[in-house]
């Protein structure tokens, strides 16, 4: 890999903004996670699922997931995840 992005600039370029990229999301991501509470950070899941698409457009349907995934992603318990539908 270091031979390739060496050899090709144009590569190790598009690279190097796809890792700062993704390290930003990352530190957002863990900057959300100890400053919001937990069903703030599930609402704002469920509001990105609802407008996932591709190229700005937004999708008719939302992709099936499954509770334990959806509590991953908002770091919660899912006990806590579905009082916050009960709450409601």
């Amino acid at each position: 890999m270091l031979h390739v992005l060496h050899a090709e600039p144009a590569l190790a370029a598009r690279f190097t903004a796809y890792r700062l990229s993704r390290n930003r999301q990352i530190e957002e991501d863990r900057i959300e996670h100890l400053f919001h509470a937990s069903d703030k950070r599930l609402a704002q899941v469920l509001w990105l699922l609802a407008h996932f698409g591709k190229d700005g457009q937004t999708e008719r349907v939302i992709p099936k997931i499954r509770q334990e995934t959806l509590v991953e992603m908002v770091g919660t318990t899912r006990s806590r995840a579905l009082g916050f539908s009960q709450e409601a």
